[in-house]
């Protein structure tokens, strides 16, 4: 969910030229995208559930310093977001297929990839209406802080 509210943050932050939104769209990508090389040094370095403890907690610090609105630092903890990001597939996939037999792999995947989607359409609709575009952003990036500690907390 927190890829879908770059524009409404950066527009709330007072960046009104798209030419900036794509220049920190692309950082963003390429980010997500080298964090992707680091994701088997870390997973052999912390182990599975450590690793993904330490993404967790990545969105988490992402998320609730996206709650504090501060323009100058925003670029900061939108990296942070996409470097867990980058780290979520891969450490998400690796932990199915070291457990699921390859001919139930599939459908697992396939349900993984309905609920996932599932899960932003829920968290959409429990996001303020008014988040797109007013002060209901800091709040949404409270609860997707609050739900990521969580979820670290459970790793």
């Amino acid at each position: 969910m927190g890829f879908q509210l770059y524009q409404p943050t950066l527009l709330a932050a007072g960046a009104e030229d798209l030419r900036v939104h794509g220049l920190v769209l692309a950082a963003l990508n390429l980010a997500a995208g080298l964090s992707a090389f680091l994701v088997l040094r870390v997973f052999a370095a912390l182990g599975e559930r450590r690793t993904a403890g330490f993404v967790l907690l990545l969105l988490a610090v992402a998320f609730l310093g996206l709650a504090t609105g501060s323009a100058p630092v925003l670029l900061a903890f939108f990296v942070l977001q996409q470097v867990a990001f980058g780290f979520l597939q891969p450490v998400g996939r690796t932990a199915l297929n070291q457990r699921i037999p390859g001919p139930e792999r599939a459908s697992l995947l396939s349900v993984q990839s309905l609920l996932a989607r599932l899960a932003f359409g829920v968290l959409l609709f429990a996001a303020p209406w008014d988040a797109a575009f007013t002060s209901g952003l800091p709040r949404t990036y409270l609860l997707l802080g609050g739900a990521s500690l969580l979820c670290a907390a459970l790793a």
